[in-house]
C-alpha cells in the first residue's frame, strides 16, 4: 500500500458537481491511500500500525512527538489509485500496478474500519468518484508511506 500523509488544520472532500454532502474533518491527517495489485490484509495491518504510531503532531514543546490518538486528531481518508502511476519510459502514467477496483475497495474499507476500531474519528472520500479535496496544511508536514519499504 502507498499513502501520502499530511498534517492538516482541517480538510474536506466532496464529489465534483454533486450537491450532496461534504465530508470534513478538523485537526488531524489527510491520508491519500492506494492499494497495489499484490496487497493483502498484511499490508493493511502495516499501514494502520504506521499511521497510528506516526509521531508528527507537536507536543507542548512544539516537538513532533505525538501520534494521532495522543493528539486527538481526525483522519480524512481518500482513495487515490493514482499513487501507483508508473512513469517509466512514459509521460502518461500506467496504472497496471494498482489493485483492481473490487479488491482496492475491499482493502480501503478494511483500513477505514480498523482505524475506527482503534478509536480514531475517520471520514472518507468517495471511491471511484471525481472529488474536490480542500485542506489547510499544518507545518507543512507530508510523509510518504510505502509498505514495500517498512
Amino acid at each position: 500500500m502507498r499513502a501520502v500523509i499530511q498534517l492538516v488544520s482541517n480538510s474536506s472532500v466532496k464529489i465534483v458537481g454533486d450537491a450532496g454532502p461534504e465530508n470534513s474533518t478538523g485537526y488531524g491527517l489527510t491520508v491519500l491511500l492506494a492499494a497495489s495489485a499484490l496487497d493483502t490484509e498484511k499490508e493493511v495491518e502495516k499501514t494502520i500500525d504506521k499511521i497510528l504510531k506516526l509521531r508528527i503532531f507537536p507536543d507542548d514543546d512544539n516537538k513532533m512527538n505525538l501520534n494521532i490518538i495522543d493528539a486527538g486528531g481526525d483522519i480524512l481518508l481518500i482513495p487515490q489509485f493514482t499513487l501507483y502511476g508508473d512513469l517509466k519510459g512514459n509521460n502518461r502514467p500506467n496504472f497496471s500496478k494498482a489493485a483492481m477496483k473490487d479488491n482496492a475497495l475491499k482493502l480501503f474499507t478494511l483500513v477505514e474500519t480498523k482505524l475506527r476500531e482503534k478509536g480514531v474519528s475517520v471520514k472518507t472520500g468517495f471511491f471511484g468518484e471525481h472529488m474536490v479535496i480542500k485542506q489547510e496544511l499544518d507545518g507543512p508536514v507530508t510523509i510518504i508511506l510505502d509498505t514495500e519499504f517498512i
